[in-house]
């Protein structure tokens, strides 16, 4: 039944409280909750002490009681925190889990975070290379067009000079030929 009790809301009596002697020790209530069934409550053991106190004086059985009553007291007082203890044990159990559950994940953040960062390193690198590939590929292109166009003008200027050539060939073979004819004519023209 005492293990049902939640630890948390129980009065923890100051340093000045526990440095007291047993009988002090009773003034206070330790426990905010009521006595589960078939236990003696705090008032019920605050009565029997000063029962106790009172008949003490009087004859020596009396003493035997008070022992007997204080040894009973202390017992109960010891079973409670026995119970106390096992279940802060158990708290203190799960919080540790808690703690390993949690420092897991700060791990991986950790990694997770150094990943981040090597990759950010690498960036301003990569960025560099593509701007540089960029500016590469550019000037080849540029390159390439000049080739091109200037290979395209040749090729206009060789066609015009060969089309030139043929069109002086052909004019050279017509004069050729009026020549030859114009001279045919003449002799033709003389024996005639």
């Amino acid at each position: 039944m005492a293990d049902q009790r939640d630890v948390r809301t129980a009065k923890i009596p100051p340093a000045s409280v526990r440095a007291q002697s047993a009988k002090e020790s009773w003034d206070g209530d330790l426990t905010p909750e009521p006595a589960p069934p078939g236990t003696v409550s705090n008032e019920d053991l605050d009565a029997r002490a000063r029962g106790i106190k009172q008949t003490a004086s009087t004859t020596l059985t009396s003493v035997e009681d008070l022992r007997k009553e204080t040894s009973w007291q202390i017992a109960s007082v010891r079973t409670e925190l026995k119970s106390d203890i096992s279940a802060v044990k158990g708290d203190v159990a799960e919080v540790k889990g808690d703690v390993k559950a949690l420092s897991t994940h700060v791990n991986d953040m950790r990694a997770s975070v150094a990943e981040v960062n090597g990759k950010l390193d690498i960036l301003p690198t990569l960025v560099k290379t593509l701007e540089h590939h960029s500016r590469v590929t550019f000037a080849a292109q540029v390159d390439v067009g000049k080739e091109q166009a200037i290979s395209e003008i040749r090729d206009t200027t060789d066609e015009r000079k060969t089309a030139r050539k043929l069109k002086l060939k052909f004019a050279a073979i017509v004069s050729s030929i009026v020549a030859i004819i114009s001279t045919l004519i003449t002799l033709l023209a003389a024996r005639c």
